[in-house]
């Protein structure tokens, strides 16, 4: 989101970016010059987050009516369930449980904690019913 070195949409503080040595800008972008994105972008202090986090994952709620209820059935339940409900984070990027490498797979043990874009987990919501005759 910071590459410099095409036509890429970025972050709107790379418009502040380093420009000559007149023009500094904000000190956090430097120069443009094709294949520095490894240098510029990637290892670099103002990309480390806080990434704690409290999840809660999965919610069910259910009810059984009583069995004299409907002639016919002999249990009938009635749930509602979300999955990954709430998220409480100060991380401003999709996931903060981040979980692939640059490649999408997953990360080897010097890569664990770096972000490289990982999805955000999907809020699922699912309703039910169990009919036992």
């Amino acid at each position: 989101m910071a590459n410099l070195d095409g036509p890429f949409n970025v972050m709107k503080e790379v418009k502040d970016r380093w420009r000559s040595p007149d023009n500094p800008g904000a000190g956090l972008y430097g120069k443009t010059t094709s294949g520095t994105s490894r240098e510029r972008d990637i290892f670099h202090s103002r990309f480390v987050y806080d990434g704690s986090n409290l999840t809660i994952k999965n919610i069910t709620l259910g009810y059984t009516l009583p069995a004299n209820l409907i002639k016919f059935v002999s249990r009938l339940r009635v749930y509602a369930s979300v999955q990954q409900a709430f998220v409480f984070s100060k991380y401003k990027y999709g996931n903060p449980e981040v979980g692939v490498d640059f490649n999408g797979n997953s990360p080897g043990a010097l890569l664990q904690g770096i972000d490289y874009s990982t999805y955000p987990v999907p809020r699922t919501f699912t309703f039910g019913l169990n009919i036992n005759f």
